[in-house]
């Protein structure tokens, strides 16, 4: 499991995000403590699930950042593929 920068437009993600298992989609941005003073990321960020064996596309999913999932996108594209 990784937790990145959305960046789909870079090669990174599309050399190795894309290979993944799963994308899971932060809504909103994430915030961060430091010095006793939240402060929100300034890039949009991705959950990046890496499972052995993975075949296909990644199943791909939003959540928000408390990570409770809000919906699955591909779910009826891809009904029968192995997780």
């Amino acid at each position: 499991m990784h937790l990145t920068v959305r960046g789909s437009d870079l090669s990174w993600w599309h050399n190795f995000v894309m290979r993944s298992s799963e994308i899971r989609f932060v809504r909103n941005r994430l915030a961060f403590e430091l010095d006793g003073k939240a402060q929100r990321a300034n890039l949009p960020s991705a959950l990046v699930v890496f499972r052995p064996y993975c075949q296909g596309p990644p199943r791909v999913s939003s959540i928000d950042v408390r990570g409770h999932s809000l919906r699955e996108t591909n779910e009826q594209i891809y009904p029968n593929r192995e997780r």
